[in-house]
């Protein structure tokens, strides 16, 4: 029996870590947000509530889907501190 290999190449890897060159999240990306917003959003985080979580962000598509978007990728790494000391040093706080 003879095995010809067809020369592919898998690039899954590659695209997940094209994938993983996240936007960095800053306090001002967040001043824009309503006061409400950013409470609700600092409180899911401190729960650890993953529905709350994900409630929470799926509530900035109104606002900013864009910012919708980096903060479900923070929230994906579990990457809480990050958008906790964003949420925690906005102008409006």
């Amino acid at each position: 029996m003879h095995v010809k290999h067809l020369g592919v190449k898998f690039l899954y890897q590659e695209a997940r870590e094209a994938q993983r060159q996240e936007v960095k999240l800053t306090p001002g990306m967040l001043d824009a947000l309503p006061e409400g917003l950013r409470s609700e959003l600092e409180a899911s985080f401190v729960s650890l509530n993953a529905e709350r979580i994900h409630t929470s962000i799926e509530r900035l598509a109104e606002h900013d889907e864009a910012l919708k978007k980096v903060l479900e990728e923070h929230a994906g790494n579990f990457d809480y501190p990050a958008i906790l000391r964003a949420l925690r040093n906005t102008d409006q706080t």
